[in-house]
Order: C-alpha cells, then structure tokens, then sequence
C-alpha cells in the first residue's frame, strides 16, 4: 500500500482530528494480495471511520454528531488550492442529510431522520434479537493524470475510426472517447449550421453526428507508442481528453472548408449552370491545397468552386441531413487534398489534472444478533462527477464499485494457513470465500449524481467564499446565481477537468465503510443492552461468526 493509506487517512476531517499515519512496512508469512482497485484509500476509509465511531462510543453519541464536529471547512490549510472552489462535501452532504439520494412519493427522505429512525427502534428493542444501524461517510479521493495518447482519422466515407491508448475493462472507456469524438466533430457541423434554414424559412437545427460513424480502432502500441498505464480511475478521462485534443484538430483542418461554403462573394449557381466568379480569398484557400489536390487525382481548381457552389447551394436551402452534409464535407476536404488525421497527448490544452472527488455514502443496516447476519435495507449515494460525459456508465461504474467494496467489508474473508503450513490461502474457492450475492446486495440502492444545477450553484457559491468576499448579511438571490453560474463553472469547475467531468471508477468502493459503521451501531447497541460496554473491536470482514460473537450471542 506504500504512502497512499497513511495519506489518505482523515481526509474530509478536520487537521485538529490528526492520528499518527507514519508508513511503516512488516513482513508476514502471508502472500502478497493483488491491487485491484482504491489501493491503500479503501484500507484508509475503514481506519478513518474505525477512529470516528470508537471516538464517538467513548463519548456515548452516535458517530455522526463527532463526524459533523470535525468536518473539513473549505477555508482549511489542507484543501490545496486548485480543489479549494471545487470543495462540493458540505453541498453533497447537506442534500443527502435533509432528502437523501432520492424521494419517495415526493416526500423528503433525508438521513438525519433515518439516522434518529434506527436509534428510536433499538431503544423500543432492549433485548430484542433485531438491531438497526445507520451511518453516513464521506470521502475525499485524491486524482491524478496520466499520459495518454490518441489518433483519430477520418475516412474518406465521413466515418471516425479512434485509437485509443487505454485499455477497456469495463469501465465505459470506449463509449466515452467515441462521445468525446463526436461531440468535438460536430461542432464543425454547427458552424455550417449557421445561416443555413429548412423550407419555411426557419433557421436550420444542426444535430449531432450519429454515433454510428464513430468506431474505435482499438490501443495497438504500434499505432500508439507513448502511454501511461490503465489504472488509478484516470484511464477513461485521459484517453477522452487525447482523444478530444486530436478531434480539435481535425475539426481545425476543416474550418477552412466552412469558410469556403459561405463565402460572400461567389454566388450560388441557378439549376446546373455554371456561374463565372471573380477571385476571392477562398482562391488563396483553394491554392493552398491545389498541389496537394493534383498529387492524389483530386479535380481542378475550377471543378471543385463548382462543387463549393452546387454544395452551399443545397446547405442554404436547408436540403441535407446531418450525415449527409458530413459526408459532402468530408468528401470536399479529401477532393483537395486534406488529410484528415491528427494525434495528441492529453494535457495539451487543459492542463494538470490534479483535483479531488467528493463523495458520500449513506447505509442502513439490520442485524440479527442471534446469527450475526447483516441484511443492507438501503444504500444512498451522492457523488460529485462533475458534468458526467455518460451517467449510465459513471452510476454503472459508481454502483460496481460500492458492491465490490461491500464484498470486501461483509463477506470475502481472505484466511489462511498457520505459519506451521507457510501461510497459505486457505478459502481457494467459494465454498469458502464468499463474493457478494443477490442476497447481500441492499434492499434499496439509490445511486444520484451531482446535479448540473446544484454544481453551478455551488461552484458560484465557493468561489465567493474562496476569494474572502464574505459580507456579512449578503445572500444572492436564486436569479443571480443562475446567470453567474456558468462563468463560475468555467473559472472553477474547469482547471484540470476533461470536458468537465471526474472519474468514478476506484473513489466509490471508499465509501463502503459505511455498511461498516452501521453495523457497529446495532452491534453496539446490543451490547448496551448485556452490559457487555460499547465498541466493538470486529476485524474486517464483518462475517457472521465475528457479528454474532460482538454482540454477546456466543
């Protein structure tokens, strides 16, 4: 785990609520496991919360009142200041609290009283074999980029093949960088849309290209030497964010072409006559490319005006679809000689990479304390993605990883052999180590997004506090702060960003540690109630036999 557990120790929390976190390695007669995913950060959020919830039984309130105490205010010294007015926990965490991740028959479903729910059913319960649990955890999830590398090449067709450095898994790699690609095209596609109008004279709507064109050409390192690993949550962005900087330049290549479509000096042609022109810039465009053109049998210069007339002709009558105007397009472009290929490194435009993810995890529990068994009766979360590119893939992404993280704190105990047998795995199969099944998975799992509208807002609202303008008795009103919102994302929410989105691959299974918490509340609670003490000293995994032991049954 090296120095990313003692780092990420007591994030969200307040400095004052310090532990010593110095990394120190020992050596065991076990194997060394596998990092697969929140290496070092998941092993942090369960010590985090441990320390949190003995803290709070040593003073006998419920864990979250020491959690709420010791927050991470947005002026502290250990925000760093590109994160600073991007600090959106307080903003997720208030939401989860007063309506939590979702509503029921539009009636507010917050935490706070979920929370004081289960505190009010044990105590109607002294003695009872059920007990309930709730927490809420927080988690600050520290990003940083690597290298990746893309080509993306138009075909003389009009179709997009991309190649990409990073490896899909899973994780919506593919989808996202054929999206990115799209989006970034089109945009040439709008710019041909403008002036252009359908037969009743309305101004024409340009679409998107159909993703159909786009293809991905797959991460061949002969076609992309220069990479960086698939790995650390940042795979997908990067391969996005190279992707993206090639697009624009394709996108580059081909606004001289625009240009040459609305030129005001050469008329439209009237049926197949052929119109006579003055010279005008766009000759100087034509023989730019007119070397290139001859080169690769590519029709004169006066042949292709003709084919720029007819086809401005077509586009300001509003006669072409998407497709086909991307096709005329293209074909035009490759007619002179254009060679529509580029390859980029991500961070060539945006930047560092470097920001943090907030996220917050909510989770109600039952526990029979005769069997030690834990049913999950709801999981919450709110997760700050920025503006996801593909939210289907991030709350896929999101809603994977808190299960491979549940498997982790609840069911999948990784034992072994005594010394005596050199400290070998003993569960080699799932006879006897346990992955998550259907009936483990909550009972409700509600998975929320930040909203685009409460980022804005946020952003707007931080960004103030950031720049130590606080007047005391000024509130902006909700006009205000809708019309400032977009210049407050762009100046905050964009630095370091990939079309202003955040990874959600590893930072989820971080907040798992919540299952972990409310089980210790019931345990707790049973226990008050034998006079057995407080805390529970339960190592992870929180399987059955070490439930039902903590609670005094055996």
């Amino acid at each position: 785990l090296g120095a990313v557990m003692p780092y990420s120790i007591m994030r969200c929390y307040s400095p004052s609520l310090s532990v010593n976190n110095t990394a120190i390695g020992y050596l065991t007669q076990s194997c060394e496991r596998t990092n697969v995913r929140s290496p070092g950060h998941a092993e942090a959020a369960i010590i985090t919360e441990a320390i949190i919830d003995r803290v709070a039984a040593t003073h006998n309130v419920h864990s979250q009142v020491v959690r709420e105490a010791n927050f991470l205010s947005s002026d502290a010294a250990l925000i760093k200041p590109y994160s600073k007015s991007m600090y959106t926990f307080p903003g997720l965490y208030k939401k989860m609290m007063a309506v939590g991740a979702t509503s029921t028959n539009g009636k507010e479903d917050g935490w706070a009283s979920r929370i004081n729910s289960t505190i009010d059913f044990n105590k109607q319960h002294v003695g009872g074999r059920y007990k309930k649990g709730a927490a809420v955890v927080p988690f600050e999830y520290p990003v940083g980029g690597g290298q990746y590398s893309a080509m993306v090449v138009v075909l003389p067709d009009g179709s997009v093949a991309v190649h990409h450095s990073g490896v899909e898994m899973g994780q919506g790699l593919v989808i996202k960088s054929l999206q990115a690609a799209n989006q970034e095209l089109s945009r040439v596609l709008h710019q041909l849309c403008e002036g252009a109008s359908d037969e009743h004279g309305n101004p024409k709507q340009m679409s998107t290209l159909p993703m159909s064109l786009f293809q991905s050409a797959g991460n061949s390192s002969h076609v992309l030497p220069k990479h960086g690993i698939t790995g650390g949550s940042t795979s997908s962005e990067g391969s996005v964010d190279a992707v993206v900087e090639a697009a624009k330049k394709i996108a580059d290549m081909l606004e001289p072409f625009v240009c040459m479509l609305f030129g005001s000096e050469v008329d439209a042609p009237e049926d197949d006559d052929i119109v006579s022109t003055t010279a005008t810039a766009e000759d100087d465009v034509l023989g730019e490319y007119a070397s290139l053109a001859h080169t690769t049998g590519a029709s004169n210069n006066n042949s292709t005006k003709r084919q720029l007339q007819l086809l401005r002709s077509q586009l300001r009558r509003g006669e072409f679809e998407t497709h086909t105007l991307w096709a005329r397009l293209v074909a035009l472009a490759n007619s002179m000689g254009a060679h529509l290929t580029a390859t980029a490194m991500n961070g060539e435009d945006s930047g560092s990479s470097d920001y943090s993810i907030y996220c917050v995890g909510g989770a109600e529990v039952t526990v029979d304390t005769y069997t030690g068994a834990v049913v999950v009766d709801r999981v919450d979360i709110m997760y700050d993605a920025g503006r996801s590119l593909n939210p289907a893939v991030d709350i896929g992404q999101i809603e994977g990883a808190f299960i491979m993280g549940l498997g982790y704190v609840l069911t999948e105990e990784n034992a072994h052999h005594d010394t005596t047998t050199g400290g070998e795995v003993s569960g080699g199969s799932t006879w006897n180590y346990k992955v998550p099944s259907i009936r483990e998975l909550p009972t409700q799992f509600n998975v929320q997004l930040m909203s685009p509208g409460d980022l804005d807002r946020w952003l707007l609202v931080n960004r103030d506090v950031v720049a130590a303008s606080k007047e005391d008795g000024v509130k902006k009103e909700d006009e205000e702060v809708t019309t400032q919102a977009t210049t407050a994302s762009k100046s905050n929410g964009g630095k370091g960003l990939v079309m202003s989105s955040k990874a959600t691959g590893e930072p989820p299974l971080c907040i798992a540690p919540c299952l972990l918490s409310a089980v210790r509340q019931a345990v707790m609670s049973s226990r008050v109630d034998k006079d057995l003490g407080g805390y529970p000293a339960i190592s992870v995994p929180y399987t059955p036999d070490k439930v039902v032991r903590a609670c005094g049954a055996m």
